[in-house]
């Protein structure tokens, strides 16, 4: 995660907070301000703002008169966030309910350091069932990223993630350029950043910037690879329990078109910081921005004159793959009332998110009913909003999907791989074949090696 390009405290939010092995090895012994609480009393920690913590304690004040179960909600800002939970890990003072992503779930999880909810999810569990959470009404492919190969489950998803490319419909209308729809292609994509690219003052400034690195990786070119009809880089398409990577040939079609796009100067690639194009994109200097859905809170805020909308992830030959990912509640091995967490869980996915994203629409929920109140939100932006709910929708209702990232212990090496490897090739357009090649020759000794 590149910080350079978190350009809101919102996007720090529903981006997500990483929490490694390396950071749980540095911290100190001592609990990072745990408060006192009854024992009955479950905690919920959360990285929201003022205004999603106080929606929340509403929410769950409705809860606890409904079943008896006792909830404080606890805010950590999102900049302590990783050091407070660190803290609390090692000195064994955890909440019982905590928000966290992907890597953290599979990181803790491994180190036995996590509940696993599978009991739950499957309904064994005394009184799973009651609780009112479906586990099929899940967006697809949204559990599989927080399972384990041996059927684990460290936690239970809540905010996701979605991600595509805002456009500027005037600048689109200006040149004459087709908008983007639900059903546009690759090529289309790519065609659109070179119309729309110009030059001012001998500098080119590029149709499309990119603010979140996922498309300049090979994971985001494992979209195009898959919905041309090629593989994705591993058979298992949540990126857990990874054995062994393939480089398709579509995969190396897409990675050449977007180099000879990145060097040509119509798309930017992954030495660009895009630390002002959101600013830029809101003055109607940029044409098209890719990135996640939550990016448009900052669009609505800023109530800009200029029309856009958020066109998904393009489709290839065979279809549209979307992503999986979602934020998540983790919880303490030691979990001493996990029927009442599970409770408080449950209302968070089914209620509590509608209840507080219907007046502050941060982001949809991975639990598909829970996602009613950040729609209704949507409306309320006109036809941009409308946009952004129809793309939002369909990667959520999906079935295709890809995990965006790694999970399993050797990853944490392949960034420097990439580095080395593959960002060179892709932002210069040199021997990107040979480059993807090494990329993967060097990940599969990675995984080889643990």
């Amino acid at each position: 995660m590149n910080s350079t390009i978190m350009n809101s405290t919102r996007t720090k939010l529903i981006a997500g907070i990483a929490i490694s092995a390396g950071i749980l090895a540095g911290c100190g012994g001592q609990g990072a301000g745990t408060q006192k609480q009854n024992a009955d009393t479950i905690r919920l920690v959360s990285w929201g703002t003022n205004q999603q913590i106080k929606l929340f304690r509403d929410s769950l004040a409705t809860f606890t008169k409904k079943s008896g179960v006792k909830v404080q909600v606890i805010q950590v800002p999102s900049a302590n966030y990783a050091q407070k939970i660190n803290a609390e890990i090692l000195s064994k003072s955890l909440p019982d309910i905590f928000w966290c992503q992907n890597a953290t779930a599979q990181d803790l999880g491994r180190q036995g350091k996590l509940y696993d909810w599978s009991k739950y999810a499957s309904g064994q569990a005394k009184g799973a069932k009651s609780a009112g959470l479906d586990m099929s009404k899940f967006s697809p492919g949204a559990l599989d990223t927080y399972k384990t190969p041996d059927g684990g489950l460290y936690a239970i998803p809540n905010e996701a993630n979605t991600y595509g490319v805002f456009y500027n419909i005037d600048a689109f209308k200006k040149a004459g350029v087709a908008l983007p729809s639900a059903n546009w292609t690759w090529d289309q994509m790519f065609n659109d950043a070179k119309a729309l690219t110009t030059k001012h003052n001998g500098k080119t400034e590029p149709g499309m910037q990119q603010v979140w690195p996922l498309l300049n990786s090979p994971t985001g070119m494992a979209f195009y690879s898959v919905s041309n009809g090629g593989a994705p880089l591993a058979k298992e398409k949540s990126l857990v329990g990874v054995t062994t990577l393939q480089a398709d040939p579509k995969l190396v079609q897409g990675a050449q078109k977007l180099a000879s796009a990145i060097k040509s100067g119509y798309v930017t690639g992954p030495d660009f910081a895009g630390t002002n194009t959101e600013g830029q994109f809101i003055n109607g200097q940029v044409p098209m921005v890719f990135g996640g859905q939550w990016i448009s809170s900052d669009f609505f805020a800023a109530k800009t004159k200029m029309s856009w909308g958020y066109a998904p992830l393009p489709r290839g030959s065979v279809g549209q793959v979307a992503p999986a990912e979602a934020n998540g509640f983790c919880s303490p091995k030691d979990l001493k009332n996990p029927g009442d967490t599970w409770k408080v869980i449950a209302w968070m996915d089914a209620h509590a998110f509608n209840d507080a994203y219907s007046q502050d629409p941060i982001a949809p929920i991975a639990y598909l009913p829970g996602s009613q109140g950040y729609f209704q939100a949507l409306t309320k932006n006109g036809a941009a909003g409308k946009s952004v709910a129809d793309t939002v929708k369909q990667e959520l209702a999906n079935p295709n999907k890809l995990g965006t990232s790694f999970l399993d212990p050797w990853s944490g090496k392949s960034g420097n791989i990439t580095t080395a490897t593959w960002n060179p090739a892709i932002q210069h357009d040199k021997n990107v074949s040979g480059a993807i090649h090494t990329w993967v020759s060097k990940n599969q000794a990675l995984i080889n090696g643990h």
